[in-house]
């Protein structure tokens, strides 16, 4: 495996090439924002294994570039990244080397509180079809009033607001407090519809106390109402919570999915 860090006009990201030649791509997005070297990507060695090369973007207007942070710049950052990794020149930041990158087969995985926005993504370009999310946030509006125990969404705010502040320019702005209320037009659950023709794989772990197993599973429920396709996936981990030891499960059985769907799309 190559660690880079890439450039491509204002999108910075980690990239991540796996020794395998590949011509398909992960797009990767963080739970909590953070700082591209504090956690390195703790499943990125499987997604490397089974020939995946592998980018985390950070996210446009990050620490103080002087403009707004919020859900539209995250949803920009992705779909940004994905356009460029289609067709263009990146450069290399320490060596300030050129190189072109052209990939055929371009995935999404979100994972936890912030990233669950991938399942965003179809509403905004529409030849996004490869949604992947690891334990994530779909709702907020009604989130710890049902299933217990979880995290409320006062909890995960205030630790935004408090540690993240001098990161993300407007963290405490009207468009965030909006988002957490699910009073935006970027919540999961109020975009399902733009997810019939894409393949949705959910994981979650049933002892996670950060966000309630059960909601992934009503969410993968409400999907199934769209069509019934083989392509919406949901996996239960019993007995592992909010953690990279359940983690490295999850991504083997998306791995082979992902490698499932490429037979088929062969044929």
């Amino acid at each position: 495996m190559k660690t880079e860090i890439l450039k491509f006009y204002n999108l910075v990201g980690t990239f991540y090439k796996s020794n395998i030649v590949s011509k398909d791509l992960i797009i990767v997005a963080i739970g909590i924002p953070n700082l591209k070297d504090v956690d390195n990507l703790r499943n990125v060695d499987i997604l490397n294994m089974y020939g995946y090369d592998v980018f985390v973007p950070d996210y446009y207007w990050f620490c103080r570039s002087g403009w707004k942070f919020s859900p539209k710049s995250c949803i920009n950052t992705l779909i940004d990244s994905k356009k460029y990794f289609s067709w263009s020149n990146w450069i290399n930041v320490s060596s300030w080397e050129e190189k072109f990158y052209k990939y055929w087969r371009i995935s999404f995985l979100g994972l936890s509180f912030w990233w669950s926005l991938v399942s965003v993504l179809p509403r905004f370009d529409k030849s996004i079809n490869e949604i992947w999310l690891f334990y994530p946030a779909l709702e907020f509006s009604n989130l710890w009033k049902i299933w217990k125990p979880e995290e409320s969404v006062d909890d995960f705010y205030n630790v935004i607001d408090r540690w993240y502040t001098n990161l993300y320019n407007w963290i405490k702005s009207k468009s965030f407090k909006d988002y957490f209320r699910d009073l935006t037009l970027f919540t999961p659950i109020k975009n399902i519809k733009y997810l019939n023709n894409t393949s949705v794989f959910i994981a979650h772990w049933t002892e996670d106390e950060s966000i309630n197993y059960s909601r992934s599973k009503d969410f993968y429920n409400k999907l199934k109402t769209l069509n019934n396709s083989w392509d919406f996936i949901y996996k239960e981990y019993k007995w592992t919570w909010h953690s990279w030891v359940t983690m490295k499960y999850a991504s083997h059985e998306f791995m082979h999915f992902l490698d499932e769907r490429k037979q088929i799309n062969k044929n």
